[in-house]
């Protein structure tokens, strides 16, 4: 059987008599969604030969174009706030209390993916961090960027930025996930001018790395996230590179676990995609990452399913990110990684933008909606939530983002938040608190 069929086979099975688990806090709203909700483990397969997604199905409407990725946030790096600083193994971090450690244990955590925290005053950092864990929230992801660190050379670091985000997030109780990216301007490929283009000396980034967890491994960070999207144009410049890829995942993963065996590494937080200009859906780009790096290069895998305008359960939608982390799952149960997990570092959906808006009660595919109005935001988190919390495999689940970026309504990437720019909170903001604290 193939992937994609086995999808509509289990779509099929969880139409025929499956029924919303007791307890689900807010079932789709009848005549608005499509109740497609199994039982237990709902994205489960247990095995299949890899294969291309097929794409949406026959007559299927679908929000992109041919060859078109779905909107999904692009996020940025954070900017270097200071320069010319000490050595890796120069000053010490700041002191903590006993240890609130970002390991998993095999427990599932959640949390919101907040890149912006690092560009945050010490002051409005612990603000948001504190309002974050109000919430319920364990965990916050957020832009450990490199060009933050040594933005003047390979002789050069900084690490005030990230020595204050860490200890802020200990003293509120928050495990942290830190994402690896951005490579300074001194450290890219030649002629690359975007931060998101790799670097050009492999061993550049490792040695961040490295200094990375001898500095904050101690301190509890266990977990670390390489790269954002890199199967797309805009997490990976100028156009994604599995190959390349690979071979900066397989030697920065030895470099953390030389200094930490009890680190996990991720491979980084893949994007939803149908393979084409600029873009390789996340199955195919696993793939090719398993045949250059192996399995041994990562200890799980990050992707962002962003679904809208569908909701997470229309799996037969087969262009939504959702449906094809199943595809991603599929993929690593053939390669014999069923026991590693899967994290979801972003999900949400924005409730502004300058094209057509989706509701619950009209999705409008066929005009390729950049939005989606707030009670689609709301039912979107409960159906996700519902989804992780009986899909054992997904080890991590963090909602992008915590606050609108801005105001702009020309922006859809301003409007993921579930706090709006005026401190009002979103319909979503009390499904993600009730889920995140319940999780507990």
């Amino acid at each position: 059987m193939t992937i994609v069929a086995a999808v509509l086979a289990a779509l099929s099975a969880c139409m025929n008599g499956a029924q919303t688990a007791s307890g689900s806090s807010s079932p789709v709203p009848v005549g608005t969604a499509d109740p497609k909700r199994p039982v237990s483990d709902p994205m489960a397969i247990s095995g299949g030969a890899s294969a291309a997604p097929g794409g949406p199905a026959a007559g299927a409407p679908t929000p992109a174009a041919a060859g078109q990725t779905p909107s999904v946030p692009t996020g940025s790096a954070s900017a270097p706030t200071s320069t010319g600083s000490p050595a890796a193994t120069g000053t010490t971090a700041a002191a903590a209390p006993a240890a609130t450690s970002s390991t998993t244990a095999g427990r599932r955590v959640y949390g919101f993916s907040a890149g912006d925290v690092s560009d945050l005053s010490p002051a409005a950092l612990d603000a948001r961090l504190a309002a974050i864990a109000a919430t319920g929230a364990t965990w916050v992801r957020f832009d450990a960027a490199w060009l933050t660190v040594q933005p003047q050379g390979p002789q050069n670091w900084s690490w005030d930025t990230f020595d204050r985000v860490v200890q802020t997030a200990r003293d509120h109780g928050l495990g942290l996930l830190p994402i690896l990216d951005a490579a300074p301007a001194w450290a890219r490929v030649s002629g690359c001018t975007n931060i998101d283009c790799p670097p050009a000396q492999v061993a550049d980034f490792t040695r961040f790395a490295a200094a990375a967890v001898a500095r904050y491994s101690p301190l509890g960070v266990k977990v670390w996230e390489i790269w954002n999207e890199p199967n797309l144009a805009v997490g990976w410049a100028p156009n994604p590179d599995p190959n390349a890829y690979a071979t900066l995942l397989r030697q920065t993963s030895a470099a953390i676990h030389a200094g930490d065996p009890t680190a996990q590494v991720l491979v980084g937080g893949l994007g939803p995609a149908q393979t084409g200009a600029g873009q390789v859906a996340p199955e195919e780009f696993l793939r090719r990452v398993y045949d250059v790096a192996g399995a041994s290069a990562f200890d799980g895998v990050a992707m962002h399913p962003y679904a809208f305008p569908a909701l997470p359960s229309d799996i037969a939608q087969l262009w939504s990110g959702w449906s094809q982390m199943t595809l991603l799952r599929a993929t690593m149960v053939a390669h014999g990684d069923s026991a590693k997990p899967v994290w979801i570092t972003e999900f949400g959906a924005p409730t502004s933008g300058p094209g057509a808006q989706a509701t619950l009660a009209n999705r409008r595919y066929a005009e390729h909606p950049d939005h989606v109005d707030e009670d689609f935001q709301r039912e979107s988190a409960a159906n996700a939530l519902d989804l992780v919390a009986r899909t054992s495999w997904i080890r991590g689940f963090f909602w992008y983002n915590f606050n609108d970026l801005g105001t702009n309504p020309n922006d859809a990437e301003h409007h993921y938040g579930v706090i709006r720019s005026d401190g009002a909170t979103k319909p979503a903001y009390d499904v993600l608190k009730s889920g995140f604290t319940a999780a507990r």
